[in-house]
């Protein structure tokens, strides 16, 4: 009886060498590779299963504002913590969706919530809640941008997300895009809001040597450069509380942005400017603001690497009545962790001096914020 069941061990074994002695995922020459009954499937026809990755973001912040009222003089503790999540999926090989939340000191928001059907290979189509291709930096989320917060001058110009439609078309490579939109411009559903109306937006960018990071340069390689516009226009219709019509109003912004990357060193810089103008005041509100940042990356060993930041930006608004000016300052360091064959895909670990001044008030703040972002 033992001698029969050894025969059969050594045969089942004999069996899983015979399946198993070649490379995983590279059968051998003799083996079919698909059943007489079926057709082998096209690569355009296959269709990959969802995707979920995400990220938390812990921060603690400081802040001393030396005029103002005790009990806004000093602020500290953990701030701005967020923990997001971004589920993506090809439903067919030209439609699928990105759903992206984030909850946000107990607020949950969608910074993306939407349907994209691609008819060819250059061409996207989405439809949702999306950001609005106006300016490089309001373009970057969160997970790619070189400092915690994006640079504060963007704000007065843009910012959050909107509903609307969206038509993207990329050149192979990256090396140009064009992107435009038609927008609630309230960030609201239809029927809601004071301002109503339809947004357009369009931003254009080309980059001949090959994409430029937002954030640190990894690949350390030779000059790259890239350089971008973008437009918005925004007619709409202004109600009173009561409901009636108070004023028409026409705003137009444009943003022109450049990026450099070399050998680890970084820049970027945009230029911004507003101007609004409504039925009732008959008056023109401009405002226009500019920032750069720059980084240099250092691999330190494998799994580790650092980086020097620093951020410059102003703003002047009101320019038409009394101009006001506020002017930013932030540098310091972030610590990347490696993940798999990405050098900055594990997480970061940031912290960086931040002082505001506001010359036209005579006021100022300064501050520091520490800040870990762990991705998966």
């Amino acid at each position: 009886m033992i001698p029969v069941i050894l025969l059969l061990a050594a045969v089942a074994v004999a069996a899983v060498e015979e399946v198993t002695a070649y490379p995983v995922g590279e059968p051998p020459a003799s083996a079919p590779t698909t059943t007489p009954s079926a057709e082998p499937k096209k690569d355009e026809d296959k269709v990959a299963g969802p995707t979920l990755s995400g990220y938390l973001l812990p921060t603690f912040a400081l802040r001393r504002r030396a005029g103002a009222l005790p009990k806004d003089t000093w602020a500290y503790g953990v701030q701005n913590t967020a923990a997001g999540l971004v589920l993506e999926q090809a439903i067919l090989p030209t439609l699928g969706y990105t759903l992206y939340a984030e909850l946000n000191v107990n607020e949950l928001s969608f910074e993306e919530a939407t349907i994209y059907v691609q008819p060819l290979a250059m061409l996207k189509l989405k439809v949702g809640r999306m950001l609005v291709p106006f300016m490089e930096e309001s373009l970057a989320i969160l997970t790619r941008r070189l400092f915690p917060d994006r640079a504060a001058p963007t704000s007065y110009f843009l910012s959050g997300t909107d509903l609307g439609v969206l038509a993207e078309v990329k050149v192979p490579g990256d090396i140009a895009t064009v992107s435009g939109g038609v927008f609630n411009g309230n960030g609201v559903t239809i029927g809601e809001g004071k301002d109503r109306g339809r947004m357009y937006a369009l931003r254009a960018d080309v980059a001949p040597l090959g994409a430029v990071p937002a954030t640190v340069d990894t690949k350390g390689g030779g000059p790259r450069v890239a350089a971008g516009t973008g437009l918005v226009y925004y007619p709409s219709v202004v109600f009173d509380d009561a409901g009636f019509v108070s004023a028409h109003a026409s705003d137009v912004r444009l943003d022109l942005s450049l990026k450099v990357a070399v050998k680890g060193f970084s820049f970027q810089t945009e230029y911004m400017r507003r101007q609004r103008s409504d039925s009732v005041t008959d008056l023109i509100d401009r405002a226009s603001g500019w920032y750069a940042q720059a980084a240099y990356y250092h691999q330190l060993t494998k799994v580790f690497g650092i980086a020097s930041i620093a951020r410059y930006g102003t703003v002047g608004s009101d320019q038409t009545f009394v101009r006001r000016t506020t002017r930013w300052l932030e540098a310091g360091m972030s610590l990347y962790t490696a993940k798999g064959d990405k050098p900055t895909g594990g997480g970061k670990l940031t912290l960086i001096y931040s002082g505001e001044f506001r010359p036209t008030e005579g006021d100022s703040a300064h501050g520091a914020t520490l800040q870990y972002l762990l991705t998966f």
